[in-house]
């Protein structure tokens, strides 16, 4: 069972810096509002093609203000060849860069409310606080035998 897991993951899941399909993000901002918010997170899915209507997640080329920095925006024109023209669903203007295929992470395959947030809240002061909290109740407490049903001794 386990190597089925691991296996499905590696095919699946895999996140593009390990070879992978997937970009993983977490939206930062406003620019994509209503469809996401901040603490979300975004799964981009790479693609052979990308069309008007996508929302990719793409890096900020080389040589720009922001290079490297990963944007979740819709197409609004453009093509694979000039580069795509984007756009917050939030924004009136359209975005100053026009990333070609290989600056697109993936267009969005799966989006979930606020999950984002849970690693965000873990670097405060309050969310390690709250880890090391956990962490001391499950040392401290000894855990439970499976095997009986009781608590071990």
């Amino acid at each position: 069972m386990f190597v089925a897991v691991v296996a499905a993951w590696a095919i699946f899941l895999r996140p593009a810096f390990l070879g992978g399909p997937l970009t993983y993000v977490i939206v930062a901002g406003h620019s994509m509002e209503p469809t996401l918010h901040t603490g979300d997170l975004v799964v981009a899915r790479r693609q052979r093609t990308y069309r008007r209507g996508d929302v990719i997640a793409y890096r900020i080329m080389k040589n720009q203000a922001g290079a490297g920095t990963l944007v979740v925006h819709r197409i609004v024109g453009g093509s694979s060849r000039s580069g795509y023209v984007t756009r917050g669903d939030n924004r009136r203007y359209r975005d100053p860069w026009h990333p070609k295929p290989a600056d697109v992470a993936g267009k969005l395959s799966l989006h979930v409310r606020r999950l984002g947030m849970i690693p965000v809240y873990s670097h405060t002061t309050f969310g390690m606080a709250l880890i090391a909290a956990l962490a001391a109740f499950f040392v401290l407490s000894g855990g439970t035998d499976t095997r009986a049903g009781k608590r071990k001794r």
